[in-house]
């Protein structure tokens, strides 16, 4: 359904507060959300840097997987619920993994340890290859590659 469906709105009020708005973004002024693909990451990667998963922002979080086992999966397909996702890239991450997501305070400790120990990625840029329910306790299952078409 699209964004501006009433029921959409419904949707996400019963998910969030009921208060809660679906604004459209016109590019213009300041940016109050990230502009970017399906974040997919994994409790290994959220360990191996060692802070709150908040962070990192992502749209779904995977448990049970070791270490950043996540960058092995570029190139493939996940199935988590009924949705099937292409795995991009591994996400370039940026100051806002400095913050603290209850206080803002900042530590830029956390970007140093992406950048130097993780080549400054972590988490996965994903896309929704086949839409399908995601729900909390959904089995993910890496599936194989695909081919990624290149844009012109």
């Amino acid at each position: 359904m699209p964004w501006d469906d009433p029921r959409s709105l419904a949707v996400i009020r019963a998910a969030a507060t009921p208060d809660a708005e679906l604004v459209y973004y016109d590019g213009t002024g300041p940016q109050r959300f990230d502009v970017l693909p399906l974040s997919v990451v994994t409790d290994g990667a959220v360990e191996a840097v060692g802070v709150d998963r908040r962070r990192f922002r992502p749209n779904i979080l995977l448990a049970g997987v070791p270490g950043i086992e996540e960058r092995n999966w570029v190139g493939r397909e996940l199935r988590i619920g009924e949705a099937r996702i292409g795995v991009r890239q591994v996400r370039p991450r940026c100051v806002m993994t400095t913050f603290d997501p209850d206080t803002l305070e900042q530590d830029i400790t956390v970007l140093r340890k992406i950048v130097f120990d993780l080549d400054g990625v972590t988490a996965l840029d994903c896309s929704v290859l086949e839409p399908g329910r995601v729900a909390v306790g959904d089995t993910a299952e890496v599936l194989g590659y695909r081919t990624v078409p290149r844009s012109a």
